[in-house]
């Protein structure tokens, strides 16, 4: 046995072919081409020199060794000698020592790096070898969707109050326009998020609550229709009384003073096309007047001053209920204890220290847009007043002069006063209807002929 082949105890037997680590292969760039979206790279495969020289420094060893146990042993003994196997794959390793191997790969969205090999002849490879490995990767694209197209999965967009749900496919929509529509529910459920003064402009709240037979996801939908929603958000209350299959809500609009008055003509030409009604259902208008930029003793002072007026442009049922009393004093509350008694109020200190508002609850609610309008621009007049007002206003024309209020505002002050002086209790709360002839109210229909001609004698003899 030569001296530098190691004895049968000591050497390992290996296989066939004998297992090779990443470190001793490399890899030669040759040319790179891309077909239909697949990028296709060539590269030529070979063992490292260090490696090779290894392994034909061993071949020959092994020849050798081989070569003497012949003529000792028959033929038989030599092809079963494990020296054999081991130079037998020694042999294979070498003349495969550089191959030629094609790799593709490309990016796929859900699946990653989609990638594919195959073992070509030489550097230039023929068109349907290459086709073939192109083939593999879209095989391999085509299976992964057929398999993942019937997964169906839930996805969840979550807002305040609600939850917005839509359908996929592992990632695809089943139909069209999804991506649409998913994105007009998350504009239409916008109205149940919290709405809060952005700048330092002066802001007017009001609160509008009404009765229809539509839900809150309709009247959103019409609201978002009419370009009006982002000033809007919706709230549930109990204390309404809808009729039969009607539902009670409450719209919370928020906008600066310069465009609450448009805001609201789109609300209330949104809300009558709805049918929403007010009349025999206990709804209140609110409106929050800002006063982060105003000084609060002075507004609260001002507002008590007209409370008169307020209370006598309003209903009856209203001047002494539950959720509207009369307020007695001029000079701002100082301690609150948190009580319902306190809110409640014809003019509501309270918000401000929740809200820094003053609340002004006297109003019974209405859609028609004259007459929620008008009270709004009263309203302001009186908040944007800066003067403290010492008495309370005894006539309308002293009102108008201290507050520079405009004609069409002095006409509806009179005309409100003059209609529920005239109708007073004599109509029960639940079967009035507004009137419909004056200046606040749209003429859908006329009233009787003797109320008329009341209500005429006393706005001549008025004037």
């Amino acid at each position: 046995m030569p001296n530098n082949i190691p004895s049968r105890k000591k050497i390992r037997v290996s296989p066939i072919f004998p297992k090779l680590k990443k470190q001793d292969y490399s890899a030669e760039f040759v040319w790179e081409k891309k077909i239909k979206d697949i990028n296709v790279v060539l590269c030529k495969k070979g063992i490292n020199k260090d490696k090779k020289k290894k392994l034909y420094k061993r071949m020959v060893a092994l020849e050798k060794h081989l070569k003497k146990l012949y003529f000792e042993n028959n033929a038989k003994s030599i092809v079963e000698d494990p020296y054999a196997r081991e130079l037998s794959g020694i042999r294979n390793i070498l003349m495969r020592e550089s191959e030629y191997k094609i790799f593709c790969s490309k990016k796929v969205r859900g699946m990653g790096v989609v990638c594919g090999s195959y073992i070509v002849s030489c550097e230039n490879p023929e068109d349907h070898e290459i086709k073939d490995c192109t083939d593999n990767i879209i095989y391999q694209i085509r299976n992964y969707r057929a398999h993942r197209k019937f997964i169906q999965t839930k996805n969840n967009i979550l807002s305040s109050n609600t939850k917005i749900t839509y359908k996929t496919y592992k990632g695809t929509h089943p139909k069209s326009g999804a991506i649409l529509e998913l994105q007009t529910k998350k504009r239409v459920y916008s109205i149940f998020n919290k709405k809060k003064p952005k700048t330092k402009n002066k802001y007017v709240g009001v609160e509008i609550e009404f009765c229809c037979k539509h839900d809150n996801y309709a009247i959103a939908k019409k609201l978002l229709d009419a370009k009006v929603l982002q000033y809007c958000e919706w709230h549930r209350d109990d204390s309404l009384r809808p009729k039969s299959g009607e539902n009670g809500h409450e719209i919370c609009v928020l906008a600066t003073e310069k465009k609450i008055i448009p805001v609201l003509k789109k609300i209330c030409k949104a809300l009558s096309e709805m049918g929403a009604e007010t009349v025999g259902r206990k709804c209140g208008l609110h409106v929050h007047l800002d006063a982060r930029n105003r000084n609060r003793d002075v507004l609260y002072n001002n507002l008590v001053a007209c409370q008169k007026w307020f209370m006598l442009m309003s209903n009856p049922n209203r001047r002494n209920g539950e959720f509207c009393r009369r307020v007695n004093s001029k000079s701002f509350p100082k301690v609150f204890k948190g009580g319902r008694h306190e809110r409640y109020k014809t003019i509501n200190a309270a918000s401000y220290f929740k809200h820094q508002t003053i609340e002004v609850r006297t109003h019974d609610s209405t859609v028609e847009v004259n007459d929620l309008v008008n009270w709004v621009k009263l309203l302001i007049k009186v908040a944007n007043y800066s003067n403290i007002v010492r008495r309370s206003f005894t006539s309308i024309k002293k009102m108008k002069e201290t507050l520079n209020l405009e004609d069409n505002l002095e006409s509806y002050i009179r005309d409100k006063v003059n209609y529920w002086k005239v109708l007073g209790d004599s109509v029960p709360y639940h079967d009035r209807e507004p009137r419909t002839t004056l200046t606040w109210a749209a003429p859908t229909a006329q009233p009787s002929q003797e109320l008329s001609d009341r209500l005429d004698a006393i706005i001549n003899t008025n004037r």
